[in-house]
């Protein structure tokens, strides 16, 4: 299975990349028609990309994981967009700034 860890957005941050998707969407150089857009309520914040596993590997990860269960919100800084795909785009992202 291929598998991911992501962390939800807070409403605010949420916010801020819908609407930096929507600035994107309106420049006249960007090309619409190369993006699938998600659903706002899709948007999340991939921490780091497992890839295919096993399912022994998913449940090793799945264990380490609930250990941080608990320990609360922790803030972060949106910095550049990008793109990743080739000729067409999969994947527009916004990385995170170190403050």
């Amino acid at each position: 299975m291929r598998l991911f860890i992501e962390a939800a957005l807070e409403p605010s941050a949420l916010d801020q990349v819908w609407s930096a998707g929507q600035r994107m969407q309106a420049e006249p150089s960007f090309p619409v028609d190369a993006v699938r857009w998600v659903r706002r309520e899709a948007l999340h914040l991939t921490l780091r990309f497992l890839g295919e596993v096993e399912e022994a590997q998913a449940e090793h990860a799945a264990h380490a994981l609930r250990e941080l269960d608990g320990c609360g919100p922790f803030e972060l800084r949106l910095g550049e967009v990008g793109s990743f795909g080739g000729r067409r785009l999969r994947v527009v992202w916004v990385g995170l700034t170190p403050d």
